[in-house]
């Protein structure tokens, strides 16, 4: 990254809690390349998933304070959860474009002044090589890359790939040894959190996905969003049963498939933490 501003690693909320395998695994993955990379520090939540249906402006305003700590730092943001990405991308956007959004922030003593970079930890992946890097190949591993609604969507301020037919996942996952499947479902909405406020909707979502996945031929699915993953690895059981498949399908972070590609050890990266048993997949690949 030479030439570039450092990076700080915003966390976010949910990979303190529920995607904490998530985070371990970015860790272990930066900790592999060599990327030293710190933790935003007093960082806030960003205001997902709720906040812009409550009050627009703290919806910019909750992101925007991280932003101006890392202006502080003379840092770019690195991020991980795909909802956190989606907010701090907006309110960059926000705060840069309206001089309305501006004065609030300045108002609440938000001293942000623009410039900083809101980059995904899968755009970071894609611009490594990582050939050479490689010690344990995810060969034989058939991953279906879902993406989810918000990381690819991201109005006026542009995604981190192609909205419709994003491809950033495969080409970083292909790098590390997996065979990767042509789907209709990487970008279909999982509900959420309509998992807790209509489950039946949710859970209809979900098993969309999981029949494209199934029908795909996967071993497992990755994901670069801990609500997508809670959602698809614990209303799945449900789904196998309606839908009649064969077997559950590991949901796991691409992330926590990075770092096993790399060297790292699978006890470090969460793979306890999930309710569908990756020993499937790890016993195909060997380890």
């Amino acid at each position: 990254m030479g030439g570039e501003k450092p990076l700080a690693l915003y966390p976010g909320c949910s990979l303190q809690s529920t995607g904490a395998a998530y985070l371990a695994s970015v860790h272990e993955t930066l900790r592999a390349l060599g990327l030293r990379v710190n933790e935003l520090p007093d960082w806030n939540c960003c205001g997902a998933s709720s906040a812009h249906f409550v009050d627009p402006e703290l919806a910019v305003l909750l992101p925007a304070r991280n932003l101006a700590i890392a202006e502080d730092l003379g840092a770019d943001v690195l991020t991980a959860c795909a909802a956190c990405h989606h907010r701090l991308v907006q309110a960059e956007h926000e705060l840069s474009t309206s001089e309305a959004m501006a004065r609030a922030a300045a108002k609440q003593d938000v001293a942000y002044h623009g410039g900083v970079r809101v980059r995904h930890l899968l755009s970071v992946l894609d611009e490594t090589d990582l050939s050479g890097r490689i010690c344990r190949p995810l060969k034989g591993l058939r991953v279906a890359c879902y993406y989810g609604c918000l990381l690819v969507r991201i109005p006026r301020s542009g995604g981190i790939d192609d909205s419709e037919n994003p491809d950033i996942m495969e080409r970083v996952l292909r790098a590390c040894g997996a065979e990767v499947a042509d789907w209709q479902g990487k970008t279909w909405c999982c509900g959420a959190s309509l998992a807790a406020t209509a489950p039946e909707l949710a859970g209809d979502l979900v098993q969309r996905i999981l029949v494209q996945a199934h029908r795909a031929g996967a071993d497992c699915i990755a994901t670069a969003c801990p609500l997508c993953q809670l959602n698809l690895d614990l209303l799945q059981s449900a789904a196998a049963e309606r839908s009649g498949f064969d077997r559950l399908l590991p949901v796991v972070f691409f992330t926590q498939l990075t770092a096993l590609a790399l060297g790292a050890s699978p006890r470090r990266l969460g793979f306890g933490k999930h309710l569908v048993a990756v020993r499937p997949m790890m016993e195909a690949l060997a380890v």
